[in-house]
């Protein structure tokens, strides 16, 4: 349908923020008062000696899709590569520690559960 082709072409180009190197794709938006889920399309094409620490609500789901890394969630460090699928807490502070393969391409969702869902603005 013609609504439903306008949704997909819209949700191709939300928000991509590009620094250092580094894109984050928001993949999708959903609709309503509350926000309960955020994926991205993670694109890490420059081993920038600065590797942002990310922390936020929710859980974080990230899924491999190309290249090797070192992802660091508190204390402890993981090597993932294609194929490879990580679950974490987001309020603990994490993000890629060693970019060792490049590209790098990744999933990457945050799930709210209803008491930390945002709102959506």
């Amino acid at each position: 349908s013609t609504t439903a082709s306008f949704a997909a072409r819209f949700t191709r180009f939300l928000i991509a923020v590009h620094k250092r190197g580094h894109t984050y794709r928001l993949l999708a938006i959903e609709r309503g008062p509350r926000r309960v889920f955020e994926p991205f399309l993670v694109i890490l094409n420059d081993k920038s000696e600065i590797f942002p620490s990310f922390q936020h609500p929710g859980i974080e789901f990230i899924y491999i899709l190309q290249g090797k890394l070192s992802y660091r969630h508190g204390k402890e460090s993981y090597m993932l590569g294609a194929g490879d699928a990580l679950t974490f807490r987001g309020s603990v502070p994490h993000g890629h520690e060693k970019l060792i393969k490049l590209p790098i391409k990744m999933l990457a969702t945050i799930i709210y559960d209803e008491e930390m869902a945002r709102l959506v603005i």
